[in-house]
């Protein structure tokens, strides 16, 4: 997904060891301070890691429902009304994030499963929401002072 969206207009950034207790997340925001308080100047951050399509995990930071409002009316995602353990609970500390459903089903188990067609769907949407609106929410919703 994140190479296909390298060309975007947007920063990305991979993580590892989320599932091992969040450690490339705990790892950057130890090691990196310049980059961890750059990543929360930002306006959001989506994370590509949930279940299902069409449903979505948001951190709970200021202004979450706003912007919960703002990703459902957009791309169609709709809060899944359950609560994880994310990078963004790491990452997102001024800034809201979402995490995005990619057809990813069993998860933590052996039988693990990703579904090619409910991915391509989750990628479709979001492509279809980075060029649409670029930079609405940066420019429409709300700014944040740096730090």
């Amino acid at each position: 997904m994140l190479w296909k969206l390298k060309d975007c207009g947007h920063s990305i950034l991979i993580t590892d060891g989320e599932e091992h207790g969040k450690l490339g997340a705990r790892h950057l925001k130890k090691s990196n301070k310049k980059l961890f308080n750059e990543l929360n100047k930002h306006c959001f951050m989506i994370e590509f890691d949930w279940i299902s399509t069409d449903c979505c995990l948001f951190n709970q930071v200021d202004n979450t429902e706003k912007f919960k409002n703002y990703i459902e009316k957009s791309t169609g995602f709709i809060d899944s009304k359950l609560r994880g353990s994310t990078d963004l609970q790491i990452l997102c500390r001024r800034i809201c994030g979402v995490n995005l459903g990619v057809g990813y089903f069993r998860q933590h188990t052996n039988g693990k499963v990703l579904s090619l067609s409910r991915w391509e769907k989750t990628y479709e949407k979001i492509s279809e929401f980075f060029k649409s609106r670029k930079s609405a929410f940066a420019q429409n919703f709300y700014r944040r002072t740096p730090a």
